[in-house]
């Protein structure tokens, strides 16, 4: 395990279980009583329980579910209807390149076989990843690398798991800009017609977490930038993409938010993504690709909410 901090923030990661997160903890102060405490806002990971319940692990080439899929693995990590999960790097080690303390960078280089109009071809490629706490806030980002001799169409995604309160149905989720959610079939896989995928338009702005049951996929075109907030302990969290930050570099932006509640309601997944789910079934409209040799950057940040 391997740890950051500063006077108002700690965070903690496993490297050798695929970045698997330890501990995101923030410093709330109370000013009437002059007192401060820490609060733990994702759920940790247990190597005893399932990988994906907990924690917080990385999604590439694809995010959550993708079939028919062309990529070619011995061990799949498959859902109750056999559908491939989660990509293929979520469990692999990842190597320390820098370590200060309030900052720390990761590598994770990449070597995967695909099925490409049936010729097989060896995809490879890296990410570098870069945390680093700022006062209350974890900023995360890096880049994507495709090191292949072809075109590659990809997809990268974070799925943390945030723990606010005992249960989550207190709890309500704030959309900062404009939003469409995406239809989702009953195999859990984004519904499309043609070259559209299916929306269902609202207008909300802020969604009742308690109504809420199992996945839901949303769509900001400018990328994510949302908020969770528990009325009950008056602390919450904010997810938002930074990639309109970079005028002169190449990006990827987490233009989707998937969320999932558990059955238990202890927790609840807040999913950055680039892409939706199954990728390469759906319509180039969700398409990021890397040509031969090149990169992207990506940025997002995790900051914490008190009243």
């Amino acid at each position: 395990m391997v740890t950051i901090h500063n006077q108002f923030s700690k965070f903690s990661c496993d490297p050798k279980h695929g970045l698997q997160w330890k501990e995101l903890s923030f410093l709330k102060e109370n000013k009437e009583i002059k007192n401060s405490q820490w609060i733990s806002v994702v759920k940790p990971f247990d190597p005893s329980q399932n990988f994906f319940a907990s924690g917080c692990f990385i999604m590439f080439p694809w995010v959550n579910r993708m079939f028919p899929n062309s990529y070619i693995a011995e061990h799949f990590e498959t859902d109750g209807n056999g559908y491939p999960l989660h990509g293929l790097i979520h469990q692999n080690s990842w190597e320390l390149l820098d370590h200060q303390e309030t900052h720390f960078t990761f590598c994770n280089r990449i070597e995967i076989n695909q099925d490409h109009e049936g010729k097989q071809i060896e995809r490879k490629g890296k990410i570098e990843i870069r945390f680093e706490l700022m006062d209350r806030k974890l900023l995360i980002e890096g880049f994507v690398y495709n090191l292949s001799e072809e075109k590659w169409r990809i997809a990268l995604g974070f799925h943390p798991y945030f723990q606010l309160v005992s249960l989550i149905d207190s709890l309500e989720l704030e959309f900062s800009l404009p939003y469409k959610q995406i239809s989702l079939n009953d195999k859990l896989l984004p519904m499309a017609k043609g070259n559209k995928l299916l929306y269902h338009v609202l207008n909300e702005r802020t969604i009742c977490i308690e109504n809420m049951h199992f996945d839901y996929l949303y769509e900001m075109n400018s990328g994510i930038d949302v908020s969770l907030w528990s009325e009950f302990n008056e602390v919450g969290i904010r997810l938002k993409d930074h990639s309109l930050e970079f005028i002169d570099t190449e990006v990827i932006s987490f233009n989707y938010l998937q969320i999932y509640t558990p059955e238990d309601r202890k927790s609840i997944a807040l999913e950055p993504m680039t892409s939706p789910g199954n990728l390469e079934n759906l319509p180039n409209s969700t398409n990021i690709t890397l040509d031969p040799g090149s990169k992207k950057k990506f940025k997002f940040s995790i900051s914490f909410l008190s009243s």
